[in-house]
């Protein structure tokens, strides 16, 4: 964690009145958000809600947002269905969370994606009673395990979510719900669209492992191996109309297996399977079921060579059909690519592209990927195509965001009348169904943190012989980018132990490696509240059989030193 804002104290219980009178107004009369301890009790007036121990994200090591989209319509959900409620008609409704860093961080992120979603607001809008939030909100780092080196505000997140919806590339119409979180699940595959061409996923491995020699370098920039298309592949010459659209599978499965994963591409348009990361299964279990396989291998924690951001633009620009991608996790490697191509063809920025991405697959998109993509955004908006990509490649559909009546706020009594905004995959049936209980919770299981009063402090930059640091100028802000060696480990996410533990409701934090409970960490200055994210200059050392990085975060005079583990294997 970069900085550990403060937590907000009260010197004693506080009265509905006195919460509403601090709170920030969303809806005028009508929608509040207040970050309070405790749990306050309705009235006669105010209705009172708060999700924290509902929807709660699961962090890979320091990281603590945003929520995924599954979280972002659970909530748009819950949020319509009170709002509809008769018993709530004549009551203000007060959304609250704990006054922790990360509760109120991402209990703002959700009501401004509401704001989003349901009544069509701007950015701008969405956000517009945050923006003097006091104090201020803490923005959101990586999922590596090294010191962060870049920052997305919620402001960052929703801008981000408001762009995919506006481009057509997050189609909520088409949005599902139960495939989006039983595909997620490590037992069921660790997969999510991106958007209709790109799926994201783990590396699938052989059962039982075998034993493949490394790979020691990158494709020749004329090197035609790597980019081999099977011929007996479909062609776009050849696809019926029907698979020039992202399809459904039939049922939903288990694709932890290969076998499973190749019936599971087949049955939704994959074409092309992508991998990135050392050999850890035989590709021929692809190739002989069709689909075309290409190896773009580069190392774990590095940002894409040139040779292969070149091919991978060109495979994604030419080829039909879904393209599936992977890293080790699927996470940095793949999410930097993906980036690219979104940030080229979209003209999307590197904060709008990384919260998207991160929305829809939490944790992508690692450490310094993140500065390579804050160097890359001109130059791939300079190589925007004057003709956009035809629809069978791309899978880009028209928007039809600002006119859909999916997932309205119900404001209007014949909206109400009328059952449009009678919602399904709410909060209650998340709690209902026992097959999502293990990652969700059933409403008691949230993740305790230690730092329940943490201070605001200022972030001091600092340099080491071990890790150097360049100024970049992107988009007229200043930024750091580490130069030096920078290994960025990052486990698969939401592993399956850490989802077992909380069925259970044990503290999955204890079976996972995180902090140390006296690491301390230093506060962004006030004015990263209103601009983009800047990059801060922290250092990092290594051990010489590199089994282990140590790292330093300073504040002000103060120095606190942490040694994290890392495996030496190709890791993400």
């Amino acid at each position: 964690m970069p900085y550990s804002p403060s937590s907000l104290h009260f010197g004693s219980a506080l009265k509905a009145s006195d919460i509403l009178e601090d709170a920030k107004e969303f809806i005028k009369g009508r929608l509040y958000y207040a970050a309070v301890p405790g749990q306050p009790s309705s009235t006669e007036s105010v209705h009172f809600f708060s999700v924290d121990d509902r929807l709660v994200y699961i962090p890979f090591f320091s990281d603590f947002g945003p929520n995924n989209l599954s979280h972002v319509i659970r909530f748009v959900n819950l949020l319509n269905e009170k709002l509809a409620n008769p018993a709530f008609a004549q009551k203000k409704l007060c959304f609250y969370s704990g006054t922790t860093f990360e509760k109120r961080s991402n209990a703002a992120f959700l009501i401004c994606a509401y704001m989003v979603i349901a009544l069509k607001a701007t950015p701008e809008v969405a956000c517009a009673p945050i923006r003097d939030i006091q104090p201020a909100l803490t923005p959101y780092r990586d999922a590596g395990y090294g010191p962060a080196t870049y920052w997305l505000t919620v402001q960052d997140c929703i801008t981000g979510l408001h762009k995919s919806l506006t481009l057509g590339l997050l189609d909520l119409d088409d949005f599902d719900l139960p495939e989006y979180e039983f595909m997620e699940k490590v037992e069921n595959g660790d997969m999510n669209f991106i958007t209709d061409k790109f799926l994201a996923f783990a590396s699938p491995h052989d059962d039982p492992p075998n034993v493949y020699p490394p790979s020691q370098s990158y494709p020749s920039a004329d090197s035609s191996t790597s980019t081999l298309i099977n011929t007996s592949a479909t062609s776009l010459s050849d696809m019926p109309d029907k698979l020039l659209c992202r399809k459904r599978p039939s049922k939903l499965r288990s694709c932890y297996r290969i076998d499973d994963l190749v019936k599971y591409f087949k049955e939704v348009g994959v074409t092309t399977v992508i991998r990135l990361n050392n050999r850890i299964y035989d590709k021929r279990k692809f190739t002989d079921a069709g689909l075309n396989h290409v190896e773009l291998y580069f190392p774990d924690g590095t940002n894409p060579p040139e040779v292969i951001l070149k091919k991978f633009l060109e495979i994604a620009e030419t080829t039909p059909g879904v393209i599936a991608v992977h890293c080790k996790a699927g996470l940095g490697r793949t999410g930097s690519l993906i980036a690219s191509y979104l940030m080229k063809h979209h003209l999307l920025t590197t904060s709008e592209v990384i919260s998207f991405l991160r929305i829809m697959r939490p944790g992508s998109v690692v450490g310094p990927q993140q500065n390579w993509l804050a160097q890359m955004e001109l130059r791939l908006h300079r190589m925007h195509p004057s003709t956009p990509v035809p629809h069978a490649i791309s899978f880009l559909r028209p928007s039809t965001f600002l006119t859909s009546p999916r997932f309205a706020a119900p404001l209007n009594p014949k909206l109400r009348e009328s059952g449009k905004t009678t919602s399904t995959n709410s909060l209650d049936d998340l709690e209902r169904s026992s097959r999502m209980d293990y990652e969700y919770g059933t409403g008691t299981s949230s993740i305790p943190r230690k730092n329940k009063s943490p201070k605001i402090l200022a972030p001091t930059p600092l340099h080491s012989a071990t890790t150097k640091f360049s100024e970049l100028t992107v988009s007229g802000e200043r930024s750091v980018s580490a130069t030096g060696k920078y290994a960025i480990p990052v486990q698969p996410r939401k592993a399956l132990q850490v989802q077992l533990d909380l069925s259970s409701g044990q503290n999955p934090r204890a079976a996972s490696t995180s902090p140390s409970s006296n690491s301390k960490v230093t506060a962004l200055p006030s004015h990263l509240s209103t601009s983009h994210h800047r990059a801060h200059s922290l250092s990092s050392s290594h051990s010489a059989n590199g089994a282990k990085a140590s790292y330093s975060l300073r504040s002000m005079a103060n120095s606190i030193m942490g040694k994290i583990n890392h495996p030496n294997s190709d890791q993400e």
